[in-house]
């Protein structure tokens, strides 16, 4: 399940972060998908009867819905796990290249690095007009 934490584990590496890593055995549910699944039984019991008129709209209406909520899980779902997952590569990089002896050790981190932050940039970007409506939302909230 989501939000159930029993699957999770803390871990410390060597530069003090501490970070969660979930047992790879556990699945973890989409929590949209009850949702996803009213739409579509909802969608497939619409009876076309004449006039189609109203049998159109309500399919309409369920079409845009599940079109929102598929857009929602690609953009809190995959785009943020796979947008963490990089920025941590990209720290674990930078670690790297911190405790490398020379230059020339350090030469292919520096390369990695620069590989995984332009991977990152479509997933951020995806993310971004979220992450506004959140800060924006925080900030005015916490100014009255």
């Amino acid at each position: 399940m989501l939000g159930d934490d029993s699957a999770m584990t803390d871990q410390r590496n060597d530069d003090g972060w501490i970070g969660r890593t979930v047992d790879p055995k556990e699945k973890i549910r989409n929590p949209l998908g009850p949702a996803v699944r009213t739409m579509l039984d909802s969608m497939l019991e619409v009876k076309y009867e004449s006039p189609y008129v109203q049998a159109v709209i309500q399919v309409a209406v369920f079409a845009i819905v599940l079109a929102v909520l598929a857009l929602s899980y690609v953009t809190f779902g995959v785009a943020s796990v796979g947008f963490q997952t990089l920025v941590r590569m990209i720290a674990d990089t930078l670690a790297n290249i911190r405790h490398s002896p020379d230059i020339f050790a350090s030469s292919g981190y520096v390369v990695a690095a620069g590989v995984l932050l332009i991977v990152a940039i479509p997933f951020f970007l995806l993310q971004l007009p979220v992450m506004v409506l959140g800060f924006l939302g925080t900030f005015f909230s916490n100014s009255n």
